[in-house]
């Protein structure tokens, strides 16, 4: 057997470090995005500034927003390939816009300034994905902006989909 070229060492260091680059690109990193980051309730400690809240649990997925002393506008969709159900809006202000716009969007123009509102929904059981297009103040929210589950971790980017 002969011994590796120079030529052959360089050629596989550099295809090692072309695919550790495209694992470090793509995210595939499991310790920083768990495979279903958005199970479960996350801490929500009072006063904290402002931002989403996202998770699901036995009863549903759970949608909040929250804002510590200065007024910011959420808006945003929640869609889904097929059908949605149990759909309730949350400490709803008498000036909110939070409604199911037919059976698979919900759409949502919201000011807080305390307080936490939101809404709760189940996704039909043959639900493929489920999108999340949100902001705050008139601009996409930023992934710091967005906590899912009980890790509080980020999305990738916004909007982004839960692929079920």
């Amino acid at each position: 057997m002969a011994a590796p070229t120079f030529r052959s060492c360089t050629l596989a260091v550099v295809v090692l470090a072309l695919a550790a680059g495209l694992l470090t690109a793509s995210g595939a990193s499991a310790k920083d995005h768990p495979k279903d980051p958005w199970q479960g309730k996350p801490e929500i400690e009072k006063g904290e500034n402002r931002g989403y809240f996202i998770w699901t649990d036995g009863s549903g997925w759970h949608v909040r927003w929250m804002s510590a002393g200065k007024k910011h506008t959420y808006r945003g969709t929640v869609s889904s390939d097929v059908a949605l159900s149990g759909f309730e809006a949350v400490s709803k202000d008498a000036k909110d816009f939070i409604k199911q716009d037919g059976d698979k969007v919900i759409r949502f123009d919201a000011n807080a300034k305390e307080g936490m509102d939101g809404f709760n929904f189940r996704p039909s059981p043959s639900s493929k994905t489920i999108t999340f297009d949100l902001s705050i103040d008139g601009t996409k929210a930023k992934t710091d902006d967005v906590k899912l589950g009980k890790d509080r971790d980020h999305p990738r980017s916004v909007p982004f989909t839960v692929t079920r």
